[in-house]
């Protein structure tokens, strides 16, 4: 790997991001390797060791707004989602739901109890 530039070019570009494998390439080479792909909403390919590039940042901060709008996108479509708890969505807002009306419930239940006491 050369330690200044491009990992697949080899250009001294300061534009460079850092992939999940450490692998650095330029704004040039990211979007090749992104728009010469089959299926574009998959991960990249690494050409460099084959891993999946799943994310991108940039390899100097502040970052150039070209780097910086690249890795941006390239990383809301492939960055590993956020885990989520065994239960479908749709259950979780079912359950969410039932768990509002217990609520309010409660607070009519408290509320009738105090006007009870007081008047």
């Amino acid at each position: 790997m050369d330690k200044g530039g491009c990992d697949k070019c080899l250009s001294d570009s300061s534009s460079l991001a850092t992939t999940t494998c450490g692998h650095k390439f330029c704004v040039n080479c990211i979007l090749y390797l992104w728009t010469r792909k089959k299926n574009v909403t998959e991960p990249c390919i690494c050409p460099v060791d084959g891993d999946k590039m799943t994310w991108l940042r940039p390899c100097m901060l502040p970052a150039p707004e070209e780097i910086r709008s690249i890795v941006s996108l390239y990383n809301r479509f492939f960055q590993p989602k956020v885990a989520t708890p065994d239960m479908p969505r749709k259950q979780l807002v079912v359950f969410m739901a039932q768990l509002f009306k217990v609520h309010i419930a409660l607070l009519l239940a408290g509320t009738f109890a105090y006007a009870i006491k007081f008047s």
